[in-house]
Order: C-alpha cells, then structure tokens, then sequence
C-alpha cells in the first residue's frame, strides 16, 4: 500500500520510531487479485491530534482515494489482519453468464446441500479442501438490467479450514471458467470480525488510530462515504 504510506507521510502525520524511521502501518488481509473495493482499513500510529487530521490527510491523496474515518484504538488492540474473519463481496454476473432464474434455482441447490466441497490452493501451495456450505453465507441478489448482482459473505479464518476466495466462488459454486469470471465485477464491500460487526473500533484516549480509506480502480466509480 504505498499510496497509503505516501499520503500519511507527506501530510507529516505518522509517529516516528526511536531511530527516526516512520512507524509501520498495518492493513487488513489483501484484497484478492482481480477485485475493486469500496472500503479498506489500516492501524497507523499517528504523531498528530488535531481534529482537522482526515482533512490533512486527504490534501495529499491521489484522485480516486478518499480517508473518510479516523478512531482512536488500544495500543493493545489486535491488528487487523487478526480481527477480520469475514468479508462481504458483491458479484456482477452478466445475464449472458448466468440468468436471473439460473442463479434462483443455483441458490435453492445451495440451501438444499448438506456440503458443497471444494478443493482449493493455500499461498504456500498446498491443495486443501473447503465446505462452502461453511464459508459462504448472507445470500442476497438483486437484479437490474443485464446484470444480476449477488452479495455473498465468504469467510477469511475458520477452525477446520472452511475458507472462501471470490475465485473459488466463481469457479466452484456459479461454475464458470476463467473466460467467464473475467466478465464479472467483483467488489468487496466490507469487512467483519468474529462476531460479525464491521470493522469499526471503540474510541480510547490513545494515539494510534485506526483508519478507514476507500479506493476505486479506473473503471469504478468513486463512492463517497
């Protein structure tokens, strides 16, 4: 995230260590190849308690990313790539792909399955298999145009492994090969920790914060917060 790292610099924001080198920010889990996102989340240590921090920040960012949120977070607090157990994502499946019914009589099939094994490739290689059934939930659609957008909350860390990418999604629920998921436009949405509450954080009189960002690929739309 270098655009990020910029930005908190040149607005002369971060916390510096002992040595004089800039304190390390963290992010969430990575945002899988091939997605836009409509928000993201980093923990930075900041040197800097103005109320007007968002508005300095935001003078030295790139068109096309926005900071819309700054909480005050335990110097204790678990980092973020610790905390996010879900991920909300929306698919864009072209009605060429897949039909408004086909999708219906697809999600029917989903409820009606005990398990919906899938084999997948962890970063070091090694081929596991998930229950989608486990890590795919909060089924939602909605249709307009050509395109039928279906919301899926698939789940980052799971006890027995049960884990969902976007790409395992394409491939394994909706069954569409690599031509095809390439006409799909996936966006995540937001992130959720265990219990399922957004990624937000309870104020604490501390001076690391935890930020929240949006972003946008050429092709998207900025959402503004």
């Amino acid at each position: 995230m270098p655009l990020i790292q910029s930005a908190l610099a040149d607005a002369g924001v971060l916390a510096r260590n002992p040595d004089g080198t800039m304190s390390k920010l963290r992010f969430g889990p990575p945002l899988p190849a091939g997605c836009s996102s409509v928000r993201e989340y980093c923990d930075a240590e900041l040197d800097y308690a103005s109320d007007d921090v968002l508005s300095r920040i935001n003078s030295r960012t790139c068109d096309g990313l926005q900071f819309v949120q700054c909480d005050r977070i335990d110097r204790k607090a678990e980092p973020l790539d610790r905390i996010a157990f879900y991920a909300e994502y929306s698919f864009e499946v072209p009605h060429s792909l897949l039909s408004e019914c086909d999708l219906k009589a697809l999600r029917e099939l989903f409820d009606e399955q005990r398990e919906w094994l899938a084999e997948r490739v962890s970063p070091k290689g090694h081929v596991r298999e998930s229950d989608l059934k486990k890590a795919v939930t909060n089924w939602r659609c909605e249709s307009g145009g050509n395109v039928t957008t279906v919301h899926l909350r698939l789940t980052i860390v799971h006890e027995e492994g049960h884990t969902a990418s976007p790409a395992l999604v394409l491939q394994k629920l909706f069954d569409l090969n690599e031509e095809q998921s390439a006409l799909v436009a996936i966006t995540r949405r937001e992130m959720f920790d265990r219990n399922g509450a957004p990624l937000t954080s309870t104020p604490w009189p501390r001076r690391r914060n935890r930020l929240l960002y949006e972003r946008c690929w050429e092709h998207q739309r900025f959402n503004h917060q």
